[in-house]
This record gives C-alpha cells, structure tokens and sequence, in this order.
C-alpha cells in the first residue's frame, strides 16, 4: 500500500482529491502530482511493478521477496516510511564515537540513534553478527544497522569485550586500537593519546651480554635483543624476523635466561620468557631484516 504524508495527513494513492484539509484550522493543502509521480518511478527502479490485473493476484504493488531487504534499506534511508512483512522501520543516524581512558583501560563509547531511540554500540555488533540487518526497539519497530559504517568497528569485537554500553581494551592495546580507527571520525581523550605514543613510537637501545657471556654480539644481535626488552617492557610479543644463520637463538636465549644490561643494568628474570604477551603481534626493525 503506497500512501503520501503531507504534513502529518496521510492520503492513499488512489485518492481522488487534489485537496485536502489541513491539521491547521483555515489552512489546505495541495497535492503534487509530479511529486507522486517520481516516488513511484523511484519504486520502480528499487524493481517494484504495479499489478492492475484483478484475476491474475492481488492488486497492487508487488516486489520479488529477493530484493525485499535491499529496497527497505534504500528507501529508509532516504526518509521513507516503511512497513514490511509486519516490521515498521526506522533510519539509523550515527553519533561520533569517544575513547575514554580508565585506570589500565580504555572504553570506546558509540550510539546509533533511529527517531529519538539510541542503542549502544555493542548491542549493534551483537545484531550484526547474529546476521541480522536490523535491530529491534523499545517500542516494538525495528532499527536498521548502519551497515557501511559497522565495517569500520567489526575487527574491534575481536580485541575487546564488552563493558557496559562500551568496547573495553587493555591499555597496551592503544596503538593497534588507533591505527584502526585512524580514518574513523572518533574523539580520543589526551590519555589515550599519550599510551598510543607510548606503545607505538618505541626506540629499542641496543642491549650488551652479561660478563659470562663468552662470545661477541654484532650490532644487529645486540639491536634485536634491545628490541626484545622493549616490547617485553610494553608487555608485547615481539618476533625476530632475521634470516636463517644471523643469530636468533643466541638473542632469545640471553634474554630468556641470562643477566642482560642495558644502559641502567637493569636485570631480566628468567620467568621473563614464559610470560604470555597480552597482545600477540609481529614488530620488526628494518635493520635486523636485511643485517648479515
């Protein structure tokens, strides 16, 4: 059933009045024809045809259920009011995301808003991956999901839990967090800021063997070892991606069992080695990946 809202009076399609009262007292209103006429061509493109052949089905518009979820999708999305197989639809809008940094934490907060009625960003993941294109309201309507920009926080759910109406992550998962949502349009609070730079921007000092060590790093041994106590600092994991040959049993075993000393002589406890890095990832210098 197709109908026209002009300001709040509804009127059917096959209404013959060209005039019609206003809520206002004393006022009218006059139909656009013209303006009828292109939101049926616009049904007609989304695949929709018109049956005016009482013996054949019932009259009216029809669309192939195929195209059903494509067509409720566009046209709410351009201001249509739409009901479909019992569900009323609503527009999503979506509200700029904020970072907000805890103690050793930090929450990533997001609404989405259709008509007035917000649902967190967590609720909105949770509707996606049960693979659902919409998402049901308080009041019994059905939200669609902001598919497109859904895309940009699906990997998220991956790395953090769900906290409240937020996307929790540990803090040393700040650089990752931000590099994936560098292009996104979300507030991060100064802190966050800082712990990102902290975890992204790290220059590893070259790290010198104890005196019992009875052999003589190269440079690029010494580096990779520097490398290591930087990420274990951060409590990251860290690969030595050198060719075969150039050393990297020697590396991960002083760092694992040995007394290193870097420029404050400061001690590595073997239990170093068998910690679980928090967050698994893949850092590799470029001067260790073409030394030899």
């Amino acid at each position: 059933i197709l109908s026209f809202d002009y300001d709040s009076v509804i009127v059917d399609e096959f209404e013959s009045k060209t005039r019609l009262n206003a809520r206002s007292p004393n006022a009218l209103i006059i139909r656009n024809a013209m303006a009828e006429e292109a939101l049926k061509l616009r049904m007609q493109e989304l695949g929709f045809r018109f049956n005016n052949k009482a013996g054949s089905e019932e009259l009216g518009w029809k669309l192939h259920p195929s195209k059903l979820d494509d067509a409720v999708k566009t046209l709410v999305n351009e201001d249509w009011f739409i009901t479909a197989e019992g569900k009323t639809y609503r527009k999503p809008q979506v509200k700029q995301p904020v970072m907000k940094s805890g103690i050793d934490w930090f929450d990533l907060e997001a609404e989405v808003e259709f008509d007035g009625q917000t649902v967190p960003l967590p609720d909105i993941l949770k509707a996606q991956a049960e693979g659902s294109n919409a998402v049901r309201l308080d009041d019994g309507t059905y939200g669609l999901l902001p598919l497109d920009w859904l895309q940009n926080f699906t990997v998220l759910t991956e790395l953090g839990e769900k906290a409240g109406d937020a996307l929790r992550f540990k803090l040393e998962q700040a650089a990752l967090v931000e590099t994936l949502l560098e292009e996104q349009k979300v507030e991060f609070d100064d802190t966050f800021r800082e712990n990102a730079r902290h975890f992204r921007d790290i220059t590893p000092v070259p790290a010198d063997p104890p005196p019992s060590f009875r052999a003589t790093l190269r440079p690029y041994q010494r580096e990779g070892l520097g490398w290591l106590l930087a990420m274990h600092e951060r409590r990251l994991g860290a690969c030595l991606a050198d060719d075969m040959g150039l050393g990297k049993t020697i590396q991960i075993r002083l760092f694992s069992t040995g007394y290193l000393n870097r420029r404050n002589s400061r001690r590595i406890s073997a239990s170093a080695s068998t910690q679980a890095p928090a967050v698994p990832a893949i850092h590799t210098p470029s001067t260790m990946t073409t030394s030899s």
